[in-house]
């Protein structure tokens, strides 16, 4: 790190000042599976679903892909969406405890994938790269960097 000299020989680091605001929401929609099964949505995911007030969960066993569909609220199967807080970038969540437990989707680890629409359709790839979520003190990183970093856990 380059210094500036400064009176008497003490030296000075060369600061950089920080521009990136906290709480930038991210428009690409994501899902993080919970342990034990819950599923969290980010904002643009749930826009992307057309702001549903419940869903059906959808699962290809062969190609290991979650879907999630917007439903009406009276379906038997219909997962309720439910808002854990009153910002809109709170994220929004659905149980899916007997969803993870009947496909044998491991929630041992709290897990953040990228999703993406098919139709009306947000699907999840398991296959694909993931962010392993341990809370809101860890160390926050991109997706697209090592699958086996850690992640705030926050949408």
């Amino acid at each position: 790190m380059a210094l500036v000299e400064l009176a008497r020989g003490a030296t000075m680091p060369q600061f950089e000042t920080f521009t990136k605001r906290r709480g930038m929401i991210d428009k690409t929609p994501a899902m993080t599976l919970q342990m034990g099964g819950g599923m969290g949505f980010n904002q643009a995911a749930y826009e992307a679903l057309g702001e549903p007030k419940a869903v059906e969960l959808l699962f290809a066993p062969v190609e290991r892909i979650i879907g999630v569909r917007a439903i009406d609220p009276e379906a038997t199967h219909a997962y309720k969406v439910k808002s854990p807080g009153q910002k809109r970038d709170a994220g929004f969540l659905v149980s899916g405890r007997s969803f993870t437990k009947n496909y044998d989707i491991d929630t041992s680890v709290a897990r953040r994938w990228k999703a993406y629409m098919d139709g009306d359709v947000l699907c999840v790839d398991l296959n694909s790269p993931y962010n392993e979520v341990t809370g809101p003190r860890a160390k926050k990183v991109a997706i697209e960097d090592d699958p086996q970093e850690q992640d705030t856990g926050r949408f």
